[in-house]
């Protein structure tokens, strides 16, 4: 799993979980956008960190979980005529009140506690992109952005991943797999313009088994794969 390292707040005059639209949250929240690069980022994420200070509105509980306690929550922030989607964590951190809140797109949030809840009570399978396992779907995916043409950017523009759902093998293509990915992206297109660049592509991807049969890497079929996710994500 990619878990993108956010700048963390704490609190520790909370007696509880607050809610998702609570004052000191909130309160986190501006002096986060206010604060270091590293603290924005956590917030406004990586691609919109330079856009200026955002108005922040619609916060709201997308799911929450006891033990341990977790908050999910969502809202959006309006930079100007645009407005983006963000999501945050929060988590319990001891006895005393304190919590800790980290930043992420609002889909890969959800669907990782999703994950992460379904495992601690199921042996479930659903969630692991089989055949190839989480660690070798994330290489292959990572090698495939890799051979792009300016690779290095790209590979430096993505800010997490998740398999979304577990890879089917394509009609007809013994040996080729189609999974589904969420995957946090900057996109410089639209940092060049101006605008918020953190996008979410939400598509599927090609992989297929090396020479060998044993470790996996991209399909032919990747690049162009690629290339529709980003284009769906700038027309969202």
């Amino acid at each position: 799993m990619l878990f993108i390292t956010y700048g963390v707040h704490r609190e520790r005059k909370a007696r509880s979980l607050p809610d998702c639209d609570d004052d000191r949250v909130l309160a986190s929240i501006d002096k986060m956008m206010r604060g270091s690069e590293q603290e924005r980022a956590a917030i406004l994420g990586h691609g919109n960190a330079r856009s200026g200070i955002p108005a922040v509105s619609g916060i709201r509980l997308i799911s929450q979980y006891e033990s341990p306690a977790i908050r999910a929550c969502a809202g959006t922030l309006t930079f100007g005529r645009v407005k983006r989607p963000f999501g945050f964590i929060l988590e319990s951190k001891g006895d005393e009140g304190a919590y800790g809140l980290a930043g992420g797109v609002p889909a890969i949030i959800e669907e990782r506690l999703e994950q992460w809840d379904r495992k601690r009570h199921f042996s479930h399978r659903h969630y692991t992109p089989d055949p190839m396992g989480t660690p070798a779907l994330r290489k292959a995916f990572f090698a495939g952005v890799g051979q792009l043409a300016d690779g290095q950017r790209e590979r430096d523009a993505i800010q997490d991943l998740l398999p979304a759902a577990t890879c089917n093998q394509a009609w007809r293509h013994v040996g080729l797999y189609r999974c589904r990915m969420l995957v946090e992206r900057d996109d410089p297109a639209l940092a060049a313009a101006g605008l918020p660049a953190s996008t979410l592509l939400d598509s599927e991807f090609s992989f297929q088994r090396d020479d060998s049969g044993q470790a996996w890497r991209p399909a032919p079929g990747f690049a162009e794969d690629f290339r529709r996710a980003v284009q769906a994500a700038r027309t969202d």
